[in-house]
C-alpha cells in the first residue's frame, strides 16, 4: 500500500486606521451672543483577513472515499461560512429525510434485491423514520446491503459521497476489503482560499445646540476552492464557493439648551 500527503496553509492580516477631526466652535456676534460654529470628527478601521489551504495526498483508497476525501477541507470551510446558530435539531431532520427518500428511491429501483430484502429493508427505514434505534446487527445487515445498492446504482461521486456520509450515520458502514487497497493508486488535491473584510466606522458631529453620531460595521467573508481527484484513467473535479455579507448602522442624536433640559433621540437601523 502507498500512502502520501502533505499540507500547506499560510495566512496574511492586514489591519489600517484612519481618523480625521475639523471644525470649531466658539463664541460670535451673533444672536444674541450665543456661540456658532460646528466641529467634526470620524474614526474608519478597516481589517483583512486572507488563508489558504492545500492538500495533496497519494493513496490507494475506494473511488467513493478517494472523492469524499478530497472535498473534506473545502466542505469543512464552507460548513463553518454557512452554518446557522441554533439550527442542529433542523439539519439533523433534513439528513434524516435525505436518507429516507435517498434510501428509498434506490431500493425501488435495485433489481437484484428479492421481494423479501425489499421489505425488510423497508422496515428498517420505517424504524429510522419514526425515529427508533435499531439493534446493531440490523444497522450492519443494512449498511451492508444498501452499501452495495448505492454501488449498483452508479450515483454521481459527489452524490455517492455524501449518501455514504448519511448511511454512516443511520447505519453501520462495511469494511473495507483490504484487498481493495491494491486496486490502484490514486491521487487527490484540493487547494481553499478564504478572505475575510471588516470595516468599522464612527462619525460625529457636533454644535452649540447638541451632537449626532453615527456608527457602522461592514463584514464579509468569502470561501472558494476547488479539489481533483485522479485515478484509474479518470479525474473528478470540484468547484465550490460561498459569501455572506452583514451591514449594521446606528445612530443617535442629542440636544441642549441654555436654560431647559436636555433632549435626546436614536435610532437603528440594520440591514
Amino acid at each position: 500500500m502507498l500512502a502520501l500527503a502533505g499540507t500547506s496553509a499560510s495566512t496574511i492580516n492586514l489591519t489600517a486606521s484612519l481618523f480625521a477631526s475639523g471644525g470649531s466652535i466658539g463664541a460670535s456676534a451673533t444672536g444674541g451672543g450665543r456661540s456658532s460654529g460646528a466641529s467634526a470628527q470620524a474614526a474608519v478601521e478597516i481589517s483583512v483577513t486572507r488563508s489558504s489551504t492545500s492538500t495533496l495526498a497519494i493513496s490507494a483508497p475506494t473511488p467513493r472515499d478517494t472523492l469524499a476525501g478530497g472535498l473534506k477541507s473545502l466542505d469543512a470551510s464552507l460548513d463553518h461560512l454557512l452554518a446557522k446558530d441554533g439550527d442542529a435539531q433542523g439539519s439533523e431532520t433534513l439528513d434524516r429525510l435525505q436518507f429516507l427518500l435517498d434510501s428509498l428511491q434506490m431500493i425501488l429501483k435495485d433489481r437484484d434485491l428479492s421481494s423479501s430484502d425489499k421489505i425488510a429493508m423497508f422496515g428498517y427505514l420505517s424504524d429510522v423514520a419514526t425515529g427508533k434505534a435499531p439493534p446493531d446487527e440490523a444497522k450492519a445487515a443494512f449498511g451492508k446491503a444498501m452499501s452495495g445498492v448505492a454501488d449498483r446504482a452508479n450515483l454521481p461521486p459527489d452524490r455517492a459521497a455524501d449518501y455514504r456520509t448519511l448511511l454512516g450515520t443511520f447505519a453501520t458502514l462495511p469494511e473495507t476489503p483490504a484487498a481493495a487497497s491494491a486496486e490502484g493508486v490514486v491521487a487527490t488535491v484540493s487547494r481553499a482560499e478564504s478572505l475575510s473584510v471588516s470595516i468599522k466606522g464612527t462619525f460625529e458631529v457636533m454644535t452649540d445646540k447638541g451632537s449626532m453620531t453615527a456608527e457602522f460595521e461592514f463584514s464579509q467573508e468569502m470561501v472558494a476552492g476547488f479539489s481533483a481527484a485522479i485515478g484509474d484513467g479518470e479525474a473528478e473535479i470540484a468547484a465550490l464557493s460561498a459569501s455572506r455579507s452583514t451591514l449594521s448602522l446606528h445612530i443617535s442624536a442629542t440636544s441642549a439648551y441654555r436654560g431647559g433640559a436636555n433632549a435626546g433621540s436614536s435610532c437603528d437601523k440594520a440591514a
